[in-house]
Parts: C-alpha cells; structure tokens; sequence
C-alpha cells in the first residue's frame, strides 16, 4: 500500500485484482486499474508514488530466473499506463531516490537491484 498524494486515498497492489483505491474517509474500496488492455496483471505486489503523482507498480506474479517475466509499470495521473520494465526476474521492491531520478527494483530471485 501506499498513501496517494492527496491524501486522502491508499492505493493497494492485490495480487489477484491489480490495483486498488481505498478511501480512508469513507472505507470504500474500488478498481483503480485492473488490466493493461485485455490482459490481466501478473501478480502487483508493490508500488511507490512519484511527487508528481506518477505510480510506479511492480507485477512479479510467479517470475524468478526460470521465468523472468516480471514487469514494472508506472500510471501516470492523466491515466496513460507506460510499460517500464517486462523482463524481471521476480520485482519485488520499489524506491525513488531522493531526487526522483531513479527508480530503484528488487529483483529478489536474483538478488540484485
């Protein structure tokens, strides 16, 4: 989860359902993003917002080294959806830099960043 910059909403990674919204007024919780096209995403486990309310999203699934098919995408508020990453061997971490220069992956399976 994370705290979207207007404060006033959780963005959650689920893995079966893509991303979420939950409204800390009211408790609600609805589909923020659920698909990229037709296709589902492979398994969201964690994301990070930018200050400029981009969020960046990772989708490990079931990747590792034997199928390194993890992707890392990045919503921007005017809802374009951009593919950043397609070949990760199991994303599973997000940070920015300080700066927002660099976004920062664990790719756990492979122990690297």
């Amino acid at each position: 989860m994370a705290l979207h910059p207007d404060g006033k909403h959780l963005c959650i990674a689920d893995y079966k359902q893509g991303l979420l919204t939950l409204d800390l007024a009211t408790g609600a919780v609805s589909p923020l993003l659920t698909r990229r096209d037709s296709e589902r995403f492979k398994g969201p486990n964690d994301l990070v917002f930018a200050s400029n309310g981009d969020l960046y999203f990772a989708a490990q699934g079931q990747s590792g080294l034997h199928d390194p098919t993890g992707r890392v995408d990045r919503l921007r508020p005017t809802g374009q959806l951009d593919l950043l990453l397609s070949n990760g061997p199991s994303p599973n971490g997000l940070a920015l830099s300080r700066d927002e220069d660099v976004l920062f992956v664990a790719m756990t399976r492979d122990n690297a960043v």
